[in-house]
């Protein structure tokens, strides 16, 4: 039992998406993923040797054939988390073809992962799949983009005087059979095969061994409209991944920007200094406002009494105590005082280092660096001893606020991001 997997990931590097490919053979972790016929969304974790592939958090969604039929084949995405906005389903009429819309700021792009039959399968059942790739490339819109990519089984070769709409220069080998199949169906809707448009090294263009001949080739194909190619940077064979099979991980990076879906931000809840009002000036002052704003009230009806009343004492509170304004907690802003007669001191040296370079002004621009950092170690230090003091000292007395507080401290706020996914039909 095979599973083509289509893996998705928005990486560091602003807006680019880079869409992978790895044939994963049959495992125990994936059979129960094919159990059912109905596309599933499911936490998933992925990894592979090469870091830069390495998948924590990610939603994935398969598709196999029905439960009386021999499950020996099929497709799915997954995807990060952070891409789940911006995922909506397809038609998908076959376990061999699958199709998910990405929805960019430039507009839908079409994603397709298919996996053909294999060489020695009959002629009809790959003249079926090739007819059925057709149709899904037919029923998308022509300015909507479009990646077709999966384990084609095609041999392309490297003719690209026959197919100049279709082959790069860097093609490798000489066509197959299934060779045709494919390029015919690419070139009324000028679709071009990424893979043969980048002069990486020979093994980087090569993802599969024949077991017998040990020959590489070039199977897993990632194909994208010709005008839409300018937006994929690469397209490469990883062979450090294990996939454990016969076909190395392919990468393509493709420039896509998720939409952005504008939200309307709810102004804050205004919070009033509570611990103000432990000074008497400020609760006299409080006083005084609510006895001179309250007294001329007494004709309004119970409605407006009641929003009179309101809106005074939150005046008079914010009047008087303040708003509570929420101050980050570490042990450079509490030492701030002794580290910025130092800061200013090294920024002084640097300038003057820079104006009139010397062995002297550089001696002393690293005597003053070395006293910031002396200080700031020793701070930082003193910092977190008194707050591991603060604490301990709370625990002993048993006061459990402090308790919480110091380690509220100490770690800071910690703020639990849930992700929302829609109960969708796939």
């Amino acid at each position: 039992m095979e599973l083509l997997w289509t893996l998705l990931d928005l990486r560091a590097d602003k807006g680019v998406i880079p869409v992978t490919i790895s044939t994963v053979a049959s495992a125990t972790s994936y059979v129960r993923f094919l159990q059912s016929s109905e596309t599933n969304f499911e936490p998933y974790q992925f990894s592979v040797d090469d870091s830069c592939f390495a998948y924590p958090s990610m939603s994935r969604i398969s598709l196999g054939r029905d439960e009386d039929e021999p499950r020996v084949h099929g497709v799915g995405f997954a995807f990060s988390n952070k891409l789940v906005q911006m995922v909506e389903p397809g038609s998908t009429k076959s376990e061999r073809i699958m199709h998910i819309k990405l929805i960019t700021d430039l507009g839908p792009t079409n994603l397709l992962s298919v996996y053909a039959p294999t060489l020695t399968s009959s002629t009809d059942a790959k003249d079926t799949f090739y007819s059925q790739v057709d149709d899904a490339i037919k029923h998308i819109p022509n300015n909507e983009g479009l990646i077709l990519l999966g384990d084609l089984n095609a041999r392309v070769g490297s003719d690209q005087g026959s197919w100049p709409d279709c082959l790069g220069h860097f093609g490798v080998g000489k066509c197959n059979e299934n060779c045709q199949r494919l390029l015919e169906p690419c070139t009324y809707p000028h679709l071009c095969i990424t893979n043969t448009f980048f002069g990486m090294k020979l093994h980087h263009r090569l993802s599969c061994i024949y077991p017998r001949s040990k020959n590489w080739h070039q199977l897993d194909l990632i194909i994208s409209r010709w005008e839409h190619l300018n937006d994929i940077r690469t397209t490469r064979a990883y062979h450090s991944a294990d996939c454990d099979s016969d076909h190395s991980l392919v990468c393509t990076k493709i420039q896509l920007r998720p939409k952005k879906f504008h939200r309307v931000k709810q102004s804050p809840t205004l919070r009033i200094n509570a611990s103000a009002t432990d000074i008497p000036e400020n609760v006299s002052i409080f006083n005084d406002i609510l006895s001179s704003k309250l007294g001329d009230c007494l004709e309004l009806n119970t409605e407006d009494h009641r929003s009179h009343i309101k809106d005074t004492t939150i005046a008079a509170a914010l009047k008087a105590f303040g708003k509570n304004v929420r101050k980050g907690q570490d042990w450079f802003n509490a030492n701030i005082a002794t580290l910025q007669p130092l800061i200013e001191a090294k920024r002084n040296a640097l300038q003057n280092c820079q104006r009139s370079p010397s062995p002297s002004s550089w001696e002393a621009l690293r005597e003053a660096r070395r006293r910031a950092n002396e200080k700031c170690k020793i701070c930082a230090n003193n910092f977190w001893m008194n707050l591991c003091a603060e604490i301990q000292s709370a625990a002993d007395t048993g006061d459990s606020r402090g308790i919480f507080e110091g380690i509220k401290k100490a770690i800071g706020t910690h703020t639990v991001q849930v992700l929302t996914t829609q109960n969708i039909n796939w």
